[in-house]
């Protein structure tokens, strides 16, 4: 019996370990891939035109939340409960897409009126609407399917496949500042085309279908992934608003120059996404077990994680002129010293998923970790639109490690009190 009770233990730690790596591919593909382009665009296009770009880019996001929804966590964890019931798999797979779609028609005619109306967003209306393209792509691109499922290893061979195509394209037909509009549509089409091709797997070999639905099915998905939408417009909120606050009330120049050093912080967090992303559905069944089963896995594991990424931060702080001339070019060499507090960003980002989505969502405790957010943006929104407005880059930096930690000392008091109540409760 426990020699039975060890192959089914180890079988599914190698299901983890397999998942894992198969999300640190697709990460790989997603991020890193064009992340080879950043040192040839941003020396083509420069601090203004690298601006525009990610100004752009920092607008459509906040339409891209609206419609992911949070569905990349709530999604995921609907999925892997009900994985082996195809009947309630396929309701929540074409209830998902269905609100999904839903919320792109609220989308579009805003994302236009917005447009037209801001004369800062109407110069580069062009460029917003060839990202369009993005947005459709975040309707169709079922990333918590294939994570809920523990089926990455489809959606990374796509991904990578897309992103290689991607960099071709960029490295050969992008050759001067003029072709902004032609990398646009180049970095759309890859998100589109690979949503495109996953649905195909998703009918063809995993053979999971759409099935007729119900409006209540709809407002089911819209109400149990509020909370966790609520708490992700929150993180699109501090890591865009810095960029349009810069390009609204300075310049796109300022903009090109936080996002380009900003980049270096993506590539730091990227190392630990699909770590996190593997552990999500994990957690979630450990929690589904004992809240204190899950409560010690996730801590087990922070300390081990943790300090690799402080070490990291360190090390990115202390070398900060030369990264930023490798990875952005000289022209943004000058503004190489807003790493000395962004550096530790992608460190304080991480514990925050440990104490957030890796104990809050993954207990079930949504609204919890909702709440902890909001009072974060209060914070630091606000702060964005203080001190960006009145100190330029140095400002909106400041913002954002200060917001960081607010949301991190709420997310620690909301854990805490959850935790005494679990222990509370245990003893009874």
């Amino acid at each position: 019996m426990n020699e039975l009770f060890n192959k089914i233990k180890s079988k599914k730690k190698s299901e983890f370990l397999k998942n894992m790596s198969w999300l640190f591919l697709l990460d790989f593909s997603n991020k890193l891939i064009p992340f080879f382009t950043f040192p040839y665009i941003t020396r083509i296009f420069l601090p203004e035109g690298f601006g525009i770009i990610t100004f752009c880019l920092a607008f459509i996001a906040y339409f891209q939340t609206f419609i992911d929804y949070g569905f990349n966590l709530t999604g995921a964890r609907k999925i892997a409960i009900v994985e082996k019931n195809k009947k309630e798999l396929s309701r929540i797979y074409t209830a998902i897409l269905a609100t999904k779609l839903l919320f792109f028609f609220v989308s579009f005619p805003i994302i236009i009126l917005l447009t037209f109306l801001n004369a800062k967003l109407f110069e580069y209306h062009e460029v917003i609407f060839i990202f369009l393209l993005m947005v459709l792509s975040n309707v169709l691109m079922p990333t918590w399917l294939f994570q809920g499922l523990q089926k990455v290893k489809y959606m990374t061979i796509i991904s990578f496949s897309v992103r290689i195509v991607f960099l071709i394209c960029v490295f050969t037909l992008i050759k001067s500042p003029d072709d902004i509009q032609l990398y646009a549509l180049i970095y759309s089409a890859s998100f589109f085309l690979i949503a495109v091709i996953s649905l195909i797997i998703i009918n063809v070999v995993i053979k999971v279908k759409m099935c007729k639905i119900y409006f209540v099915d709809i407002l089911e998905m819209i109400k149990d992934g509020f909370h966790v939408f609520t708490s992700s417009a929150v993180i699109s909120l501090m890591s865009s608003t810095g960029v349009i606050v810069l390009g609204v009330f300075y310049v796109v120049e300022y903009s090109g120059y936080y996002s380009g050093i900003s980049k270096i912080n993506q590539i730091i967090i990227m190392l630990f996404y699909p770590i996190g992303q593997a552990l999500f559905p994990y957690h979630s069944k450990k929690f589904v077990i004992s809240f204190m089963q899950g409560y010690y896995s996730v801590i087990r594991i922070a300390k081990i994680v943790i300090p690799i990424f402080v070490f990291i931060s360190v090390c990115v702080v202390l070398c900060r002129e030369q990264l930023v001339w490798l990875i952005l070019g000289q022209s943004f060499v000058e503004k190489a010293n807003l790493l000395v507090l962004l550096g530790f960003l992608p460190t304080l980002s991480i514990i925050s998923n440990f104490m957030g989505t890796q104990i809050l969502v993954a207990s079930g405790y949504t609204k919890a970790y909702s709440r902890a957010f909001l009072k974060g943006a209060i914070i630091s929104i606000s702060l964005y639109f203080i001190l960006g407005y009145n100190f330029a880059i140095w400002g909106v930096t400041i913002a954002a490690i200060v917001g960081q930690i607010v949301s991190l000392v709420f997310l620690f008091v909301e854990v805490r009190k959850i935790l005494k109540t679990e222990k509370e409760g245990g003893l009874l």
